[in-house]
């Protein structure tokens, strides 16, 4: 490959990841994190079992590739932060809940930059999205059909859903209507659920992205 082909190859995947994440918290509202998640798994397995293939029609090819890893991979942090919140329970358990979970990233960065040199290096490149894809299409099958959005029940119930049956559920129990005590109808809380984009414009916000911006910019 040329530089150009190169640079076009690398700099494919962050283009699309990184707005795409602003996009992936209004479909977790959408649809759960659970499925979102599914969607994460499959289509970066897929995405890289294909990739070999893909290379022998060039750099494009392989950099549209690379992108659709990146919309897959968009999804993963605001819908794990919904399971998150749904799975963790309140209080110090909590800290140690997401502390235990967070490891597994610590674990995997160090992991993947001693593995993957040598896995390029004893088999070629290509066996390397072959190690990495094989393993997650197979976790992604356990996943998608054993796991589940909270631990109320069995069901992939989107966040909204699950409030609007509690809603439900407490206005039949003080005997419905708008009398006093009695939950607020779905549709409000529906609404409460819903996207608050003014959150950009909190300067605590906007401190905390600049200073994510600035780390990661400096890490690249």
């Amino acid at each position: 490959m040329t530089l150009e082909q190169k640079a076009l190859l690398l700099g494919a995947f962050f283009p699309v990841f990184t707005p795409f994440q602003v996009v992936a918290g209004p479909l977790c509202q959408l649809v759960g994190g659970k499925k979102l998640l599914s969607l994460n798994l499959f289509g970066m397995s897929s995405l890289l079992l294909l990739l070999p293939t893909l290379a022998r029609a060039g750099p494009w090819a392989m950099s549209a590739c690379l992108a659709g890893i990146g919309v897959c991979q968009g999804v993963l942090v605001p819908a794990q932060g919904q399971l998150k919140r749904n799975w963790l329970p309140d209080g110090p358990e909590r800290v140690f809940g997401q502390r235990i979970i967070g490891l597994g990233m610590r674990v995997g960065y160090p992991t993947a930059a001693a593995a993957v040199p040598w896995v390029a290096n004893r088999f070629g490149w290509r066996a390397v999205p072959y190690a990495l894809g094989g393993p997650m299409a197979a976790f992604s099958l356990l996943w998608h059909f054993y796991a589940t959005e909270s631990p109320d029940d069995g069901t992939t119930e989107t966040v909204t859903d699950a409030t609007m049956k509690r809603a439900e559920g407490e206005s039949a129990a003080g005997g419905g209507g708008d009398t006093p005590g009695t939950a607020a109808p779905p549709q409000a809380q529906q609404k409460e659920k819903a996207m608050e984009w003014r959150i950009f414009g909190v300067p605590a916000v906007q401190g905390a992205m600049a200073c994510h911006i600035a780390a990661v910019s400096l890490s690249t």
